[in-house]
């Protein structure tokens, strides 16, 4: 399947269900254009704080699953709020700053982005300033030294 075809029937599945989503992010492999047999579809589906993330996945898996007739297995759905993005930044870095934003609201989007993007920044310094690289460069050095010997 082409992505422009997942992309439309991902754009169709949440324009018509109203599933309390604030915005949908295509994230990973197909979102930087590697497309495959094995290819799985990874999204990002912003909620507001009182929702039941779980009852959305699994409602997003098998609306998505049923109607682009493919495998559940085949998807990769992240229910998220606000408050979830700064107790793991690295990921929503990820997610936020290199997926591709195909469907809802682009202004809570885009304050997302901003917030993660400040955060990931700050905490990237923070890293450098307690010397977490060079630490853990020297301890994968000893590791790799003492499995040589």
């Amino acid at each position: 399947m082409k992505l422009e075809k997942i992309v439309e029937s991902l754009q169709s599945l949440f324009e018509k269900e109203k599933l309390n989503i604030k915005y949908v992010v295509l994230f990973g492999s197909l979102s930087r254009g590697y497309l495959h047999s094995l290819s799985d579809i990874d999204l990002g589906l912003r909620v507001g704080e009182k929702v039941n993330k779980l009852e959305i996945t699994t409602k997003a898996v098998l609306e998505l699953a049923s109607k682009l007739k493919i495998s559940e297995d085949i998807l990769d759905v992240v229910v998220f709020n606000s408050s979830d993005i700064s107790k793991n930044l690295v990921f929503f870095y990820e997610l936020l700053a290199k997926g591709i934003l195909i469907w809802g609201d682009r202004e809570v989007y885009l304050e997302d982005l901003t917030r993660v993007s400040l955060l990931y920044s700050d905490y990237k310094i923070q890293l450098v300033k307690t010397g977490y690289f060079a630490k853990y460069v020297e301890s994968l050095g000893e590791k790799v030294r003492a499995w040589e010997s």
